[in-house]
């Protein structure tokens, strides 16, 4: 299963698909997988075929979050690579964010700059500015409309932000 150069896309689709399914398994995965193979493959396939393996990253991190960290955390990795591919996906930035919040050993740090962006994309995406703030919390004053800029990163922690839950899937 290497691919190469000359490798036809349909191939590099079958295998990035069979790479991510061996990853993601309930098998001990990670020994039988090279994630420098499985990085390339992610890289190298389609579009359909990428959105595919998001979708089995945030199954397997969904379904697994509460009582298979390890398996949840093999998530990480591919949400990761999707990242690498495709920086312009709100719900890819999201799901990796729940990933790393929900590891083992959460990197909050990580996770809160993930779901900023995740935050920041969708506003993009809708034409929604993110409205800036100084305070952190309680009645705030009104911001004047020439102060709203979409990539300000003053903004309310996430605790006070309406729930933004439904915002990370595509």
């Amino acid at each position: 299963m290497e691919i190469t150069q000359t490798t036809p896309q349909s191939q590099i689709d079958t295998i990035a698909l069979a790479l991510v399914n061996r990853f993601l398994s309930e098998v001990d995965a990670r020994t039988t997988v090279d994630t420098v193979k499985l990085g390339n493959a992610i890289q190298r396939a389609s579009e359909p075929v990428r959105h595919t393996i998001f979708l089995l990253a945030q199954q397997v991190r969904a379904s697994n979050w509460a009582t298979d960290k390890s398996l949840m955390g093999r998530a990480i990795p591919v949400l990761q690579t999707l990242i690498d591919v495709d920086p312009h996906k709100h719900y890819y930035f999201g799901q990796l964010a729940f990933a790393l919040k929900d590891r083992i050993e959460p990197d909050w740090k990580a996770a809160k700059a993930h779901f900023d962006r995740a935050i920041e994309l969708l506003g993009e995406r809708v034409g929604i500015p993110l409205i800036p703030t100084t305070h952190s919390g309680g009645n705030r004053p009104p911001v004047p409309e020439d102060s709203v800029h979409p990539f300000r990163v003053n903004r309310p922690p996430l605790a006070t932000r309406p729930n933004r839950m439904l915002l990370f899937y595509p």
